[in-house]
C-alpha cells in the first residue's frame, strides 16, 4: 500500500531577522518510522511562505497538510482551502501546554531513531542541532515536528491522492491546450469552431 505524504506548517508572523521562522516539513510514514522527506525553513513575510508552500505541494502532492491556527497560519489556512481544494486541511489548535511538554511524548519515537532524515539534505544539521539544544532559543523546526508526530498518531492510514490532472482542450487551430477549468476533472473536447 503506498502511503502519502504529510506537510506541517509552523507559520511566523512577519520576516526579520529577531523574529521567528516559518517552517514547511514534508513527511512520509512508513507504518512504523517518519521519514522527513524535506524542509524549508526562512524569516519571512507571508507572500514568501505561500510560494514556499505551493512549491511543496506541487512537489510532493500531500494528502494532508497540517497548519497551526496562529499567526500567518490563519492566512495560509484561508488561502489553502481556497485555492488547493483537493488537499485536506487540517486546521492545529494552538495548544496551551509548553514546547518542551508538546515535545515529551514524543522523545521514545525519536530515541528508538524512528525519525529518519535525508542523509545529504542542507537542513539536516540544523534540525539535529535545534533538537538537541540544552537552551533552545527557536523551537520552530520542533514545533512542527511534534505538531505531526501528533496528528499522524492519531489517524488512519493516508493513502496517495490520484496524481493532478491535466485538464485540455482543442482551440480553433486544433492545437491542445490546457483549459482554465479549476474543477480538478479531466476532460478532452473535440468540438470544432
Amino acid at each position: 500500500m503506498l502511503r502519502a505524504v504529510v506537510l506541517s506548517v509552523d507559520a511566523s508572523q512577519c520576516s526579520g531577522p529577531k523574529n521567528s521562522f516559518s517552517v514547511i516539513q514534508a513527511w512520509w510514514y512508513s507504518g512504523e518510522d517518519h521519514y522527513l522527506l524535506d524542509q524549508w525553513r526562512s524569516q519571512c513575510d507571508y507572500e514568501e511562505l505561500w510560494r514556499a508552500y505551493s512549491v511543496f505541494c506541487k512537489r510532493y502532492n500531500p494528502s494532508a497538510a497540517l497548519i497551526e491556527r496562529a499567526a500567518n497560519g490563519y492566512a495560509l489556512i484561508r488561502d489553502s482551502k481556497r485555492r488547493r481544494r483537493r488537499l485536506r486541511v487540517a486546521e492545529i489548535a494552538t495548544d496551551r501546554r509548553s514546547k518542551t511538554a508538546r515535545l515529551v511524548p514524543h522523545l521514545e519515537t525519536i530515541r528508538a531513531g524512528r525519525i529518519k532524515l535525508p542523509r545529504d539534505a542542507d537542513f539536516v544539521d540544523n534540525y539535529i542541532a535545534e533538537f538537541a539544544a540544552s537552551k533552545r532559543t527557536t523551537f520552530d523546526q520542533v514545533d512542527a515536528t511534534t505538531q505531526y508526530l501528533e496528528w499522524i498518531a492519531k489517524q488512519p492510514p493516508l493513502l496517495v491522492p490520484p496524481p493532478r490532472a491535466v485538464t485540455v482542450a482543442r482551440n480553433p487551430h486544433g492545437l491542445i491546450m490546457p483549459d482554465r477549468n479549476t474543477s480538478g476533472h479531466v476532460f478532452v473536447t473535440n468540438r470544432r469552431r
